[in-house]
């Protein structure tokens, strides 16, 4: 299920050309679809987390990586592996919804 990933994409598309542009259009030559366009959001936030990530621990392997914050319905591809988990020590949310948290336990290895 799709969130704002489509918004996110016209925005690259429209905004000035940049490496990230064009990698998306190269990806979008394959085909233009709500999944496809979401999959390039969530596989982008991974490659930002590894790079950002990867910089800190080469500077200072030892370096206690805090995480993401996310703010109201997140998706459930970025709390799964490796992109809630693998670069950071904690994930935290604003929960607003009912369900927010059980949703969070059901990703995440230990209870909340």
């Amino acid at each position: 299920m799709a969130g704002r990933e489509t918004e996110v994409v016209d925005m690259i598309l429209k905004g000035p050309e940049t490496a990230t542009q064009l990698k998306l259009k190269e990806y979008l030559q394959a085909g233009d679809t709500v999944e496809r366009r979401t999959n390039f959001v969530f596989t982008a936030f991974e490659k930002q987390l590894q790079v950002v990530c990867g910089a800190i621990r080469q500077q200072d392997p030892n370096h206690m990586i805090l995480g993401t914050r996310f703010g109201g319905d997140v998706p459930d591809p970025m709390l799964r592996p490796p992109a809630s988990s693998t670069f950071a020590a904690s994930t935290s949310m604003n929960m607003s919804q009912p369900n927010s948290l059980r949703t969070l336990t059901a990703f995440r290895a230990v209870p909340c």
